[in-house]
């Protein structure tokens, strides 16, 4: 499969508002791409057992005092978090399931 130049995936401002509200993007699919969306080096957390879902965000987020996010059980995701979807070690755009499985994982752990 060819690498996407730019992969559609799901934007997950951190809290600051009234509403909390998931959007969908347009990520240009390099390194920099990502460090621009999350603002700043990267970190990369599976969100399904089959490792095709990721949630890549600030790794740098709690030196940085972000604010919290996602809440994982045993740690918070801190900042802007993109979810995108993975075969191996390449980021793609998520299919249809996938996004499915990203929204209902966030509706269980997004902190409201």
């Amino acid at each position: 499969m060819e690498k996407e130049s730019v992969i559609k995936g799901i934007l997950v401002p951190p809290p600051g508002g009234e509403r909390r509200v998931y959007k969908n993007v347009d990520i240009v699919n390099d390194l920099k791409g990502y460090q621009t969306t999350v603002g700043g080096y990267i970190e990369v957390a599976y969100i399904n057992a089959e490792r095709t879902v990721a949630a890549i965000f600030n790794e740098e987020g709690k030196i940085l005092n972000l604010p919290p996010n996602i809440d994982i059980g045993f740690d918070k995701i801190l900042g802007t978090v993109v979810i995108v979807g993975v075969d191996g070690e390449e980021f793609r755009s998520l299919t249809e399931e996938e996004r499915k499985i990203a929204l209902d994982w966030l509706d269980k752990h997004m902190i409201k």
